[in-house]
């Protein structure tokens, strides 16, 4: 270690560990890692602007429960809503995050794939609750509790939206001081 440090010895006195330590910042500032030194592989320009896909997950397996939960659909619809919730709300979104990511897009990825999770996680509830594989006689709070710390996740995601179109200067027609 002495060696590597120009010549200086950490376990010496005061003087000798300003010393050891003016080494190693010359020794970092000589090895410093441009953009240049790194090989990224191309990324091929996306086909397809994945957050419609994920938006569209989102908005019908949403829709479709609230139906059923209103009384407009029969509470048997259950037995649809939960498939749809694994396959459309949840895998479908899980696909978009993952594609957000590839493109770098980390609000997306991190909006599809939480509430693709969240998806999954309402979903399995259900299921695992009807075969009787956990019990939820006593998770009610729990469950709401969980249902409200998701519905505090989303006035956060709009407020980085609202942000982000703040930033670049065009937010909506809808929201105070938009464009109408």
């Amino acid at each position: 270690m002495t060696a590597f440090l120009g010549g200086r010895d950490l376990a010496g006195g005061a003087g000798e560990d300003a010393g050891a330590r003016g080494a190693a910042a010359r020794l970092m500032s000589r090895s410093r890692i441009t953009g240049e030194d790194i090989a990224m592989p191309d990324t091929p320009a996306p086909a397809a602007n994945p957050a419609a896909l994920g938006l569209v997950g989102f908005g019908l397996t949403t829709v479709l429960l609230s139906l059923t939960n209103a009384g407009v659909l029969p509470a048997g619809g259950e037995a649809v809503v939960m498939p749809m919730a694994l396959a459309y709300g949840g895998l479908i979104q899980i696909i978009a995050g993952l594609l957000e990511f590839r493109l770098g897009n980390t609000f997306g990825m991190t909006a599809f794939l939480s509430y693709g999770a969240f998806w999954w996680w309402f979903a399995l509830l259900g299921i695992l609750g009807k075969l009787g594989l956990i019990d939820l006689s006593g998770a009610g709070p729990t469950v709401g509790v969980a249902l409200i710390l998701w519905g505090v996740l989303l006035p956060h995601l709009l407020a980085a939206v609202r942000g982000l179109h703040d930033v670049v200067g065009h937010p909506p027609a809808s929201w105070p001081g938009g464009r109408r």
